[in-house]
Protein backbone atom coordinates (compact mmCIF):
# COMPACT_ATOMS: atom_id res chain seq x y z
CA UNK A 1 0.00 0.00 0.00
CA UNK A 2 2.73 2.29 1.17
CA UNK A 3 3.87 2.48 -2.88
CA UNK A 4 0.48 3.57 -3.94
CA UNK A 5 0.19 5.88 -1.44
CA UNK A 6 3.77 7.91 -1.96
CA UNK A 7 2.33 7.80 -5.89
CA UNK A 8 -1.05 9.22 -5.19
CA UNK A 9 1.29 11.72 -2.75
CA UNK A 10 3.29 13.05 -5.63
CA UNK A 11 0.54 12.95 -8.07
CA UNK A 12 -1.78 15.37 -5.88
CA UNK A 13 1.14 17.55 -5.12
CA UNK A 14 2.14 18.11 -9.23
CA UNK A 15 -1.50 18.56 -9.61
CA UNK A 16 -1.42 21.26 -6.82
CA UNK A 17 1.84 22.50 -8.56
CA UNK A 18 0.20 23.18 -11.92
CA UNK A 19 -2.98 24.61 -10.53
CA UNK A 20 -1.01 26.96 -8.55
CA UNK A 21 0.95 27.48 -11.01
CA UNK A 22 -2.04 28.54 -13.43
CA UNK A 23 -3.19 30.74 -10.71
CA UNK A 24 -0.36 32.67 -10.46
CA UNK A 25 -0.45 33.27 -14.30
CA UNK A 26 -3.76 34.23 -14.97
CA UNK A 27 -2.82 37.03 -11.79
CA UNK A 28 -0.02 37.91 -13.98
CA UNK A 29 -1.90 38.76 -16.93
CA UNK A 30 -4.68 40.37 -15.33
CA UNK A 31 -1.93 42.82 -13.97
CA UNK A 32 -0.84 43.48 -17.09
CA UNK A 33 -3.91 44.15 -18.88
CA UNK A 34 -4.70 46.09 -16.05
CA UNK A 35 -2.49 48.20 -16.70
CA UNK A 36 -3.11 48.92 -20.60
CA UNK A 37 -5.09 51.75 -22.05
CA UNK A 38 -8.21 50.81 -23.42
CA UNK A 39 -9.74 52.73 -26.56
CA UNK A 40 -11.54 55.12 -24.89
CA UNK A 41 -8.74 56.12 -22.17
CA UNK A 42 -6.53 56.48 -25.13
CA UNK A 43 -9.26 58.93 -26.95
CA UNK A 44 -9.89 61.03 -23.51
CA UNK A 45 -5.63 61.43 -23.46
CA UNK A 46 -5.42 62.49 -26.80
CA UNK A 47 -8.74 64.94 -26.20
CA UNK A 48 -7.28 66.70 -23.39
CA UNK A 49 -3.96 67.15 -25.25
CA UNK A 50 -5.54 68.73 -28.07
CA UNK A 51 -7.09 71.20 -25.78
CA UNK A 52 -3.75 72.16 -24.14
CA UNK A 53 -2.81 72.50 -27.29
CA UNK A 54 -5.44 75.09 -28.49
CA UNK A 55 -4.43 77.06 -25.48
CA UNK A 56 -0.95 76.86 -25.12
CA UNK A 57 -0.45 78.01 -28.96
CA UNK A 58 -2.04 80.92 -29.53
CA UNK A 59 0.07 82.16 -25.63
CA UNK A 60 2.99 81.33 -27.67
CA UNK A 61 2.03 83.01 -30.54
CA UNK A 62 1.00 85.89 -28.62
CA UNK A 63 4.57 86.13 -27.16
CA UNK A 64 6.40 85.80 -30.42
CA UNK A 65 4.33 89.05 -31.71
CA UNK A 66 5.31 90.86 -28.51
CA UNK A 67 8.84 89.85 -28.66
CA UNK A 68 8.70 91.03 -32.28
CA UNK A 69 7.35 94.61 -31.43
CA UNK A 70 10.33 95.14 -28.69
CA UNK A 71 12.97 94.17 -31.40
CA UNK A 72 11.09 97.05 -33.48
CA UNK A 73 10.90 99.58 -30.34
CA UNK A 74 15.16 98.72 -29.96
CA UNK A 75 15.52 99.63 -33.64
CA UNK A 76 13.79 102.71 -33.08
CA UNK A 77 15.34 103.67 -30.34
CA UNK A 78 18.87 103.05 -32.02
CA UNK A 79 18.00 105.34 -35.34
CA UNK A 80 17.27 107.97 -32.72
CA UNK A 81 20.34 107.59 -30.80
CA UNK A 82 21.90 108.15 -34.57
CA UNK A 83 19.56 111.04 -35.31
CA UNK A 84 20.99 112.74 -32.38
CA UNK A 85 24.51 112.08 -32.79
CA UNK A 86 23.82 113.36 -36.41
CA UNK A 87 22.03 116.45 -35.04
CA UNK A 88 24.80 117.13 -32.59
CA UNK A 89 27.17 117.54 -36.06
CA UNK A 90 24.73 119.59 -37.95
CA UNK A 91 22.62 120.74 -35.51
CA UNK A 92 19.75 119.82 -38.09
CA UNK A 93 17.72 117.02 -39.48
CA UNK A 94 17.47 115.22 -42.36
CA UNK A 95 15.12 115.76 -44.84
CA UNK A 96 12.09 113.28 -46.03
CA UNK A 97 14.23 112.39 -49.44
CA UNK A 98 17.67 112.07 -46.88
CA UNK A 99 15.90 109.43 -44.69
CA UNK A 100 14.70 107.47 -47.57
CA UNK A 101 18.09 107.38 -48.97
CA UNK A 102 19.08 106.24 -45.20
CA UNK A 103 17.46 103.13 -45.71
CA UNK A 104 18.76 101.66 -49.17
CA UNK A 105 22.02 100.47 -48.37
CA UNK A 106 23.46 101.38 -51.56
CA UNK A 107 22.84 105.17 -51.06
CA UNK A 108 25.16 105.88 -48.66
CA UNK A 109 22.75 107.58 -46.71
CA UNK A 110 23.55 110.37 -43.62
CA UNK A 111 22.25 108.32 -40.87
CA UNK A 112 24.46 104.75 -41.97
CA UNK A 113 27.83 106.05 -40.47
CA UNK A 114 26.23 106.65 -37.37
CA UNK A 115 24.70 103.37 -36.99
CA UNK A 116 28.09 101.67 -37.95
CA UNK A 117 26.61 100.85 -41.46
CA UNK A 118 23.93 98.45 -39.83
CA UNK A 119 20.96 98.41 -42.46
CA UNK A 120 19.51 96.08 -40.72
CA UNK A 121 18.21 98.49 -37.46
CA UNK A 122 15.37 99.43 -40.39
CA UNK A 123 13.90 96.09 -40.70
CA UNK A 124 11.00 95.57 -38.20
CA UNK A 125 10.77 91.93 -37.40
CA UNK A 126 7.40 91.70 -38.09
CA UNK A 127 7.31 93.90 -41.10
CA UNK A 128 10.01 91.14 -42.21
CA UNK A 129 7.65 88.38 -41.79
CA UNK A 130 4.36 90.28 -44.10
CA UNK A 131 7.17 90.85 -47.11
CA UNK A 132 8.40 86.76 -46.82
CA UNK A 133 4.73 85.94 -46.99
CA UNK A 134 3.92 88.28 -49.51
CA UNK A 135 6.48 86.11 -51.62
CA UNK A 136 8.42 89.93 -52.31
CA UNK A 137 12.37 89.98 -52.26
CA UNK A 138 12.75 93.56 -52.70
CA UNK A 139 15.11 95.83 -50.68
CA UNK A 140 12.87 98.54 -49.89
CA UNK A 141 10.13 95.89 -49.13
CA UNK A 142 11.99 95.62 -46.01
CA UNK A 143 12.19 98.90 -45.20
CA UNK A 144 9.86 99.72 -41.88
CA UNK A 145 10.19 103.30 -40.72
CA UNK A 146 8.42 106.10 -42.06
CA UNK A 147 9.83 109.78 -41.14
CA UNK A 148 7.54 112.46 -40.64
CA UNK A 149 8.43 115.12 -43.05
CA UNK A 150 5.65 117.31 -43.28
CA UNK A 151 3.57 117.12 -39.58
CA UNK A 152 -0.10 117.13 -40.16
CA UNK A 153 -0.35 118.90 -43.41
CA UNK A 154 -1.91 116.80 -45.86
CA UNK A 155 -0.70 116.44 -49.78
CA UNK A 156 2.36 116.82 -48.66
CA UNK A 157 2.08 120.67 -48.86
CA UNK A 158 5.15 122.14 -46.81
CA UNK A 159 4.27 124.40 -44.22
CA UNK A 160 7.67 123.58 -42.38
CA UNK A 161 5.41 121.95 -39.90
CA UNK A 162 7.19 118.27 -39.60
CA UNK A 163 10.71 117.72 -39.50
CA UNK A 164 11.15 118.84 -43.34
CA UNK A 165 10.32 118.08 -46.31
CA UNK A 166 12.80 120.22 -48.77
CA UNK A 167 16.43 121.49 -48.57
CA UNK A 168 15.31 124.79 -48.70
CA UNK A 169 13.59 124.66 -45.27
CA UNK A 170 15.19 122.23 -43.25
CA UNK A 171 14.43 122.02 -39.80
CA UNK A 172 16.97 123.25 -37.21
CA UNK A 173 16.86 121.87 -33.63
CA UNK A 174 15.95 124.66 -32.20
CA UNK A 175 12.79 124.85 -34.13
CA UNK A 176 11.49 121.88 -32.06
CA UNK A 177 9.63 123.10 -29.30
CA UNK A 178 8.74 120.28 -26.90
CA UNK A 179 10.94 117.17 -27.84
CA UNK A 180 9.02 114.44 -25.96
CA UNK A 181 5.60 115.08 -27.69
CA UNK A 182 7.11 115.45 -31.39
CA UNK A 183 6.88 112.45 -33.63
CA UNK A 184 10.04 111.66 -35.74
CA UNK A 185 9.33 108.61 -37.11
CA UNK A 186 7.40 105.06 -36.85
CA UNK A 187 6.08 101.90 -38.38
CA UNK A 188 4.54 102.54 -41.63
CA UNK A 189 3.78 100.15 -44.31
CA UNK A 190 0.79 97.49 -45.06
CA UNK A 191 1.95 94.32 -45.60
CA UNK A 192 4.64 93.98 -47.95
CA UNK A 193 4.00 97.37 -49.15
CA UNK A 194 6.41 100.31 -47.68
CA UNK A 195 6.94 104.15 -47.56
CA UNK A 196 9.57 106.50 -46.09
CA UNK A 197 7.06 108.92 -44.92
CA UNK A 198 4.61 108.50 -42.17
CA UNK A 199 1.52 110.69 -41.42
CA UNK A 200 -1.49 111.07 -40.32
CA UNK A 201 -3.85 111.55 -43.10
CA UNK A 202 -5.32 109.38 -44.86
CA UNK A 203 -3.84 110.03 -49.19
CA UNK A 204 -6.64 111.09 -51.16
CA UNK A 205 -4.99 109.91 -53.86
CA UNK A 206 -5.12 106.53 -53.57
CA UNK A 207 -8.03 104.63 -54.28
CA UNK A 208 -9.88 103.78 -51.34
CA UNK A 209 -11.58 100.45 -52.90
CA UNK A 210 -8.22 99.00 -53.71
CA UNK A 211 -6.33 100.09 -50.86
CA UNK A 212 -8.57 100.54 -47.44
CA UNK A 213 -5.20 102.09 -45.49
CA UNK A 214 -2.53 104.32 -46.54
CA UNK A 215 0.97 103.04 -46.23
CA UNK A 216 2.08 106.30 -45.05
CA UNK A 217 -0.19 106.04 -42.10
CA UNK A 218 1.30 104.40 -38.64
CA UNK A 219 0.88 100.72 -39.49
CA UNK A 220 -1.17 98.10 -37.30
CA UNK A 221 1.26 95.42 -37.79
CA UNK A 222 1.09 95.19 -33.80
CA UNK A 223 -1.80 94.06 -32.61
CA UNK A 224 -3.49 97.29 -34.49
CA UNK A 225 -0.63 99.37 -33.72
CA UNK A 226 2.36 101.48 -33.89
CA UNK A 227 5.89 102.09 -32.21
CA UNK A 228 6.29 106.17 -33.09
CA UNK A 229 9.70 107.27 -32.32
CA UNK A 230 10.07 111.05 -30.89
CA UNK A 231 12.45 113.44 -30.49
CA UNK A 232 14.16 112.84 -27.18
CA UNK A 233 14.72 109.33 -28.17
CA UNK A 234 11.64 107.25 -26.09
CA UNK A 235 9.64 105.04 -28.06
CA UNK A 236 5.69 104.76 -27.71
CA UNK A 237 2.89 102.39 -28.93
CA UNK A 238 -0.04 103.00 -29.69
CA UNK A 239 -3.16 101.72 -32.02
CA UNK A 240 -3.13 103.65 -35.22
CA UNK A 241 -6.54 105.31 -34.43
CA UNK A 242 -4.59 107.29 -31.12
CA UNK A 243 -2.16 108.53 -33.68
CA UNK A 244 -4.26 109.88 -36.50
CA UNK A 245 -7.26 110.75 -34.29
CA UNK A 246 -8.43 114.15 -35.35
CA UNK A 247 -7.67 115.79 -32.02
CA UNK A 248 -5.82 119.00 -30.68
CA UNK A 249 -3.48 116.07 -28.84
CA UNK A 250 -3.25 113.54 -31.03
CA UNK A 251 -2.45 116.04 -33.93
CA UNK A 252 0.41 118.44 -32.28
CA UNK A 253 2.60 115.59 -31.55
CA UNK A 254 3.35 115.89 -35.39
CA UNK A 255 4.15 119.35 -35.34
CA UNK A 256 7.33 121.04 -34.58
CA UNK A 257 5.39 123.65 -32.88
CA UNK A 258 3.46 121.90 -30.63
CA UNK A 259 0.29 123.02 -32.18
CA UNK A 260 -2.18 120.79 -33.84
CA UNK A 261 -2.77 122.90 -36.57
CA UNK A 262 -6.91 122.01 -37.56
CA UNK A 263 -6.68 124.22 -40.81
CA UNK A 264 -4.29 121.52 -41.76
CA UNK A 265 -7.07 118.60 -41.13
Amino acid sequence: MKPVENTCLRVCSKSEFIFEQTLSLGRTRQAHEGQAFTLTELLVVISILTMLASLLLPALAKAKAQTRRVICASNLRQLGMALSMYIGDFHQYPIADEWGQVGLPSSGGKLLPYLVNTYGVFICPEKERAVKSGGIDKQFSLFSYGYNGAGTVPGGFDLELGMGLSHLHRISDSRIEVPSDMIVSGDSGIGPLSDWLISPNQDAAIDQSAMPYNPRLPSRRHSSGANILFCDVHVGYGKQERWIEKSSQARRQWNNDNHPHPETW
